[in-house]
């Protein structure tokens, strides 16, 4: 997983140019709910206080595997996703992701096997 740098901007840039995710607009959370976990996204955290959101599995093998979702913040607040036993950050299945209290925490998910596989993370930790 990269860790912020030049080299994690060019990894943003290249998954939302080969997903198709650029030409999206981006989809704003603002109050706490559910990401939706059937089409790739785009997500852009602009709530004031922190985030508290959901992640369900994605959908069943075939139509679930590579869907996309990238979330950034631009507040200052230690943000969560809550996945349960859902994220696999490649050494471990965890259930929560938890963005550093700072604007430009990012996180790139891919859909597996009704799992989420953790692309890249820029400023967030997993438990």
């Amino acid at each position: 997983m990269a860790q912020g740098g030049s080299t994690g901007l060019w990894k943003v840039g290249a998954l939302l140019t080969k997903f198709g995710i650029g030409r999206m607009a981006p989809q704003f959370l603002s109050v706490n709910g559910a990401i939706k976990s059937a089409t790739p996204g785009y997500y852009v955290i602009t709530k004031a206080g922190v985030l508290a959101d959901t992640l369900a599995a994605p959908p069943a093998v075939t139509k679930g595997n590579g869907i996309v979702i990238i979330v950034t913040s631009r507040t200052a607040n230690a943000h969560t996703i809550t996945a349960t036993g859902l994220l696999n950050t490649g050494s471990a299945f965890v259930n929560v992701a938890t963005f550093n209290a700072n604007a430009g925490a990012t996180l790139a998910l891919i859909s597996d096997n009704l799992f989420w596989n953790v692309l890249f993370a820029n400023g967030v930790s997993f438990s």
